[in-house]
């Protein structure tokens, strides 16, 4: 998979685990959540993004017409660039052995039941049987998600976040600081064109003391559905695996 869109940015802060943000400003340590939960929430976290690669990648009619996937968030993921054809195609071994998924860090609500997850995703292997999967030194990209649960013991379902995402760096840390930088620092007053998101944008960034209170991301969008749930310009509801 070759990636080409790269976002750059001038300042890059040190981000500490889960307890500070890209500012520099301590964030609450959650005692609803036990340091084995978090473990726990981390790893279903990248299970889910790989679940849900090798699921485009078995289906690849659906990877052909980028039917379902509308945020393309996880179908890029499922293809190598041959150069002989000059075009993708569906990468002919299992996820697990070309990617790794890495949470870095996860920010709770204060009961522990709404989160946004910091994720980062490296591609480990750099062409297979001559097809091009990235270009050495951009193997390195981040996303974020929302997950919620309704009790403290449960699984958290997932859902990709669309506003920020970051492709094509050299290492893990730089592609993930700068994904915390973008939330922390610039996601307030901004917006997503032409999506539910707009005109108001967004009030709050993330790691403000009424960002899980008051976002917007947290809004219900109509009677039975969150914002959270819908893809940033079909406003459809994501069908991915759990």
């Amino acid at each position: 998979m070759c990636v080409i869109t790269t976002v750059c940015l001038i300042v890059h802060i040190s981000c500490s685990g889960s307890e500070q943000n890209s500012t520099g400003k301590a964030l609450k340590v959650i005692e609803a959540v036990s340091e084995k939960q978090y473990e726990n929430d981390k790893i279903q976290v990248s299970n889910y993004v790989l679940n849900n690669i090798e699921y485009y990648r078995f289906h690849s009619e659906l990877c052909d017409s980028m039917y379902r996937d509308y945020a393309n968030f996880f179908n890029p993921y499922a293809h190598f660039y041959d150069k002989n054809k000059e075009s993708l195609v569906i990468a002919t071994i299992p996820v697990s052995q070309y990617l790794n998924v890495t949470v870095d860090t996860i920010i709770y609500d204060d009961n522990g039941l709404k989160c946004f997850i910091f994720c980062g995703i490296e591609i480990k292997t750099m062409s297979i049987n001559g097809l091009t999967i990235c270009e050495k030194g951009r193997n390195f990209d981040a996303k974020s998600f929302v997950g919620v649960r309704n009790n403290i013991a449960d699984s958290i379902s997932i859902y990709p976040f669309v506003k920020y995402s970051i492709f094509g760096y050299g290492n893990f840390k730089e592609a993930v600081d700068d994904l915390k930088y973008l939330y922390f620092n610039k996601l307030k007053g901004d917006n997503l064109s032409a999506s539910h998101y707009s005109p108001k944008g967004f009030e709050q960034n993330v790691g403000d003391d009424d960002f899980f209170e008051k976002s917007i991301i947290f809004q219900h969008f109509d009677d039975s559905t969150f914002n959270y749930q819908y893809c940033y310009y079909d406003l459809i509801k994501y069908p991915f695996m759990k």
